[in-house]
C-alpha cells in the first residue's frame, strides 16, 4: 500500500468514497503493474470492509427491533425471522414470493422444511406480541394491524420491519 498512501498522502480525513475514488484515480494512471495491482487491492479492501459494516449495521438494527417487540433470542423461530428480513431487505421482490420463496431459501439456509420455517417464525411472532408493551407494539406497527385478528402475519410482519429499516436508511 505504499505506493498509494505515498501519492495520496495524509488519509485520515477522507471519506470511503474519497478512498475509492483516489484508489481507482491511481490505479487508472499507475506507472507500473505493480502500483496498479496495490491500488486494486486496496480498492477491494475497502469495499470489503464496507459491505461487512453495512451487514453487520443491518443485522444489529433487526436484532434492536425483535428485541424491542418482544421476540425472545433463544426461539429458533427468531433467527429465522431475521433471516427472512435480511433475504427481504436485499431482495424487495422476495416479499411477493413469501411462500415460494423466503420460506424455502430460509429452510435451505438452516437444513429445515419451509413448514417449519413458517410455523416457526409465527410462533416467534405471537410470543413477541404477547410480551411486548402496547406502547411499542403502536410505536412499530401504528395502527396498521387488525384488531379483530390481534397479531400482523408472517408476511405482514417482515414487510413493516422491511419498511421501517427501508425508511432508517438500512
Amino acid at each position: 500500500m505504499n505506493v498509494i498512501t505515498e501519492r495520496m498522502g495524509e488519509k485520515r480525513n477522507m471519506s470511503t468514497l474519497e478512498e475509492k475514488v483516489n484508489a481507482l484515480m491511481y490505479f487508472c494512471i499507475a506507472d507500473s503493474r505493480s502500483a496498479r495491482k496495490e491500488c486494486r487491492q486496496y480498492l477491494q479492501h475497502l469495499v470489503t470492509v464496507e459491505t461487512v459494516t453495512q451487514a453487520q449495521e443491518r443485522k444489529n438494527r433487526i436484532d434492536t427491533i425483535l428485541m424491542d417487540l418482544g421476540i425472545p433470542d433463544h426461539l429458533l423461530g427468531y433467527a429465522y425471522l431475521q433471516t427472512a428480513i435480511e433475504l427481504c431487505l436485499v431482495n424487495p421482490d422476495a416479499l411477493g414470493r413469501f411462500t415460494a420463496f423466503v420460506y424455502p431459501t430460509v429452510a435451505q439456509q438452516f437444513g429445515t422444511r419451509w413448514q417449519l420455517v413458517e410455523r416457526g417464525i409465527r410462533h416467534a411472532i405471537e410470543t413477541g406480541w404477547m410480551r411486548c408493551d402496547l406502547d411499542m407494539q403502536q410505536r412499530y406497527f401504528g395502527g396498521k394491524i387488525d384488531p379483530d385478528r390481534g397479531k400482523p402475519g408472517n408476511k405482514e410482519f417482515v414487510a413493516r420491519v422491511c419498511n421501517i429499516l427501508r425508511s432508517q436508511g438500512v
